[in-house]
């Protein structure tokens, strides 16, 4: 059954390449030897529903008679099984059988319907024709129901000049007349050939048959000869346990067959493989085996013999692995390594060599070196480079395979480090940004840090960045405006360094950051005025919300909102922030805010009027003000304000959009204003007091500011003044005021001063010690001359140093003067006072009390003022 399916199989195989491997095949000699004509091919018939199938032979042979023979010799050798010698016997009695084929001669009486399994002529000699009788059969029930096809080798050029396959009628061929050089198959459907009238068939495979008529047969190719196989060696010795068999190849093969076995005979073969390729991987032999093997190759010709004897080999026997070899140097971790090191390592038992790897990369690829060796040791002509990692590792081999690696990783010593190249910026550079990203490059492993300088100066005694560096990128911050640096770089290591690269110079763009105010003021009866909104640039702002946004060179003012005209950043909360800071790039940006505004129903109808600074156009090159209803369309160069009419909006805009061209950098605000008078810190100052200071440029009016706390919480004065002087009058006495002033232009504000300067008032009662030593309590004497008319006496003692506050009430218990307040060492003193309280102002006729506190004592006694 195995040979019949290889044979079947090669039918098919040989249908498929009838046109390729025909070509392959030599073309036989015109004479013809009649001995040497002695060949069979085989016919196939098979039902295409069922799968049964049937095979017959039918040929030549100079010993065939027209009866029975057994015959031998034959040359011919189409599948695995099929054997030189054929006998030729009768066919059983025609019965209920399935699928039969039988050949007679057609001089044989043909309802003995032929031969079962072959049918074998005598040589007619080359330019003789032979015809046989061809017949087939299935149950009555699948002859004619399903199809039958009849197949056979597609080489039949190579076996006679002409065969066809003919219907038996009258004349024949007349249905059927098949060229079977051509074609390799012949299918035949009962229907195609029914008469239902009859119920007969005109052509009918079993009761009529078939004709086959060779014409001229030919000496053909023969089967592919033994195929030569190349390894493993016959009989060779010690062969890995995963071997590969291999066998040249033969043209026009289209498959092969491989058997191995541990036994010569491959009566019971461990495996058979079918195959397209010429060789056949094997995996999982067994040690100190002899194992057996042998192939046969298919070709459209048909099959070669095996190969008797088969060859064989026998496997290894399997040796230990070698153990890692323990490694002497490099040691792993090693550093200062020279660089020319010598490797070495334990030597393993048994007889190995060594194979070393050497590379770079822990993943060692790419390597430097890979060596086989039968020492313990070697060193490399060629030096390795300083300041770099190495890894290196070295495995045992015993003839048969590997053993584990070992490995090390070292760092050859240290040497002076490459110059750096500077990337960016180029020499020269100008519109660097103010938060400038230097670039460089390393350029050997030497270099572990890199000493950065930055300086205004090209000497660099003006250093503004002198620091080390592991990066070779890094960002310098806050740089000034319009300002040209230089800068230079070296490679370091811990004990080397490079020379400096050669100094390169950038100057930056201007640092423009400034905002503009808008207000917006209702006209109708409130006169109410927004608090201001700002709009501008600044080199560190972003798209979004920006925070810690600082050097602002304006000062302007101590609810619009504004918010960005482009999508990306939530709308900045939708309605927008009373701050909107654009980022400033360079002098040709455009940027677009929108100023939204919502005012009350009640007064939703009023004009709105939007004012902003006069000297804008010192901001920027152009400042445009329009709107979705065009009623704006406003130049902010020129004019200052504009004001909405809501009668006159026929869509009901609620906000503008500003369009600024070309920023640039403003003129400055007025500087701080130097005050002159009184000093900061005096003390002992009239209580009508007059206020100084200097002038400053550009300054239109100040605004002064004087209150008891630094806060200023509580104003005693908030003046605006044209001149550079206030006279203020009644302060309290003994009292600490701050004061400062601002500066307005038309460009802002001055900032105040911070902290403000300070004074302080006299006291009204003028204390001395009265030198009578040293006391033992705090006490409050009764004032003399009570009743008094216009000053009296007062008298305290202490006797340890303490801060002592002497205050009047009225009889409603209301504080009228502070007589006197400081810190006392311990004695007895004594003072004047005029009746007056802290504004400087006499006292009526009445009751008065006067209290003393010192830390935790407190008294309080009567007087009397007549007046």
């Amino acid at each position: 059954m195995i040979s019949e399916r290889i044979a079947l199989r090669s039918g098919l195989w040989i249908a498929s390449f009838v046109f390729v491997i025909s070509a392959c095949l030599p073309t036989p000699a015109s004479s013809q030897n009649p001995d040497s004509v002695r060949y069979r091919i085989y016919l196939t018939v098979r039902d295409s529903v069922t799968k049964r199938q049937a095979l017959a032979a039918l040929g030549f042979h100079p010993l065939a008679t027209l009866g029975l023979d057994t015959l031998s010799g034959f040359t011919d050798h189409w599948y695995e099984s099929d054997s030189p010698s054929l006998i030729e016997y009768p066919s059983p009695p025609v019965g209920n059988f399935f699928e039969e084929l039988r050949i007679n001669n057609v001089q044989q009486p043909f309802p003995q319907h032929g031969l079962l399994f072959g049918n074998i002529h005598p040589y007619p000699g080359p330019s003789g024709i032979d015809t046989f009788a061809i017949s087939f059969s299935a149950s009555d029930l699948f002859l004619y129901s399903h199809t039958q096809i009849l197949s056979w080798p597609p080489v039949l050029g190579f076996y006679a000049d002409s065969v066809r396959l003919k219907d038996r009628g009258n004349p024949p061929g007349s249905l059927v007349d098949v060229d079977m050089i051509k074609e390799s198959t012949f299918t035949y459907r009962g229907e195609s050939y029914h008469d239902t009238i009859t119920d007969s068939y005109s052509v009918e495979p079993f009761n009529r048959g078939f004709l086959m008529i060779i014409s001229h047969p030919k000496v053909p190719p023969g089967p592919p000869a033994t195929v030569a196989l190349v390894s493993p060696p016959n009989r060779s010795d010690n062969r890995p346990l995963n071997e590969t068999l291999q066998w040249n190849g033969v043209p026009g093969a289209f498959f092969y067959k491989v058997q191995l076995d541990t036994s010569r005979t491959l009566a019971n073969p461990i495996s058979t493989d079918s195959m397209a390729t010429n060789t056949r991987p094997l995996n999982g032999l067994l040690q100190t085996t002899w194992y057996y093997w042998r192939v046969l190759v298919g070709t459209p010709a048909g099959v070669s013999y095996y190969q008797d004897p088969p060859d064989s080999f026998r496997t290894l026997t399997v040796l230990p692995l070698p153990p890692a070899p323990p490694i002497i140097s490099p040691a792993p971790g090693g550093t200062g390594v020279p660089n020319s090191p010598t490797f070495s390592w334990h030597a393993g038992s048994g007889q190995l060599t060594y194979q070393l790897q050497l590379s770079n990369s822990p993943n060692y690829t790419p390597l430097v070196h890979d060596t086989t060796l039968s020492d313990t040791s070697v060193v490399f002509s060629d030096s390795l480079l300083n300041c770099t990692s190495y890894y290196w590792r070295v495995r045992g081999w015993n003839s048969q395979d590997f053993g584990a690696f070992s490995s090390a990783n070292f760092r050859i010593e240290l040497g002076t480090p490459a110059v750096p190249v500077i990337i960016q910026y180029a020499d020269n550079q100008t519109g660097v940004p103010l938060n400038a990203t230097l670039v460089f490059a390393g350029r050997d492993s030497c270099s572990s840090l890199y000493r950065v300088q930055v300086a205004l100066d090209s000497f660099f005694y003006q250093m503004v960045f002198n620091s080390t560096l592991t990066d070779t990128r890094f960002v310098l911050s806050d740089l000034l405006g319009l300002t040209t640096y230089y800068w230079r770089v070296r490679s370091e290591n811990t004990d080397f360094q490079s020379a400096y690269a050669p100094t390169r110079s950038f100057t930056t763009i201007p640092d423009v950051r400034f905002r503009i105010w808008v207000t917006e003021t209702d006209s109708g009866y409130s006169q109410k005025t927004s608090w201001p909104a700002y709009f501008g640039v600044h080199p560190k702002a972003t798209f979004c919300i920006d925070s810690g946004l600082s050097g602002f060179s304006d000062h302007w003012f101590d609810e619009l909102r504004v918010r960005n005209a482009s999508p990306g950043c939530l709308e900045m909360w939708n309605w927008g922030r009373p701050v909107n800071i654009h980022q400033f790039r360079d002098v040709t940006q455009v940027d677009t805010f929108r100023l939204r505004w919502c005012p009350p129903d009640s007064i939703s109808y009023h004009p709105q009027i939007f004012r902003w600074p006069s000297v804008i156009r010192y901001f920027c090159d152009s400042m445009k003000m329009t709107d979705q209803a065009n009623l704006s369309n406003v130049d902010m160069l020129k004019d200052s304000s504009w004001t909405y009419y809501p009668d006159r909006d026929p869509i009901g805009i609620s906000y503008v959009t500003i369009t600024m061209w070309g920023p640039k950098v403003p003129p400055n605000p007025p500087t701080l204003v130097p005050l002159t008078s009184p000093p900061n810190g005096a003390t002992e100052r009239p209580l009508d007091e007059t206020l100084t200071w200097d002038a400053v440029p550009g300054a239109l009016f100040y605004h002064v500011q004087v209150s008891p706390d630094s806060l200023f919480s509580f104003l005693v004065v908030d003046d605006t003044v044209t001149a550079t002087s206030v006279v203020l009058h009644g302060l309290n006495q003994s009292t600490t005021y701050c004061w400062r002033v601002c500066a307005w232009s038309e460009f802002g504000a001055s900032y105040y001063q911070n902290p403000p300067n300070r004074f302080r008032t006299q006291q009204l009662l003028k204390v001395k010690d009265a030198g009578t030593g040293i006391p033992h309590e705090f006490r409050l004497y009764q004032n003399y001359p009570n009743p008094f008319n216009p000053s009296t006496n007062f008298r305290f003692s202490v006797p340890q140093s303490a801060h002592v506050r002497l205050t009047v009430f009225d009889i409603l218990g209301e504080e009228i003067a502070t007589i006197f307040e400081g810190d006392f060492a311990p004695g007895t003193y004594s003072g004047v006072w005029g009746g007056l309280n802290d504004r400087g102002s006499p006292l009526s006729s009445g009751i008065y009390y006067y209290r003393m506190v010192a830390g935790a004592f407190n008294d309080v006694k009567k007087m009397l003022i007549v007046r």
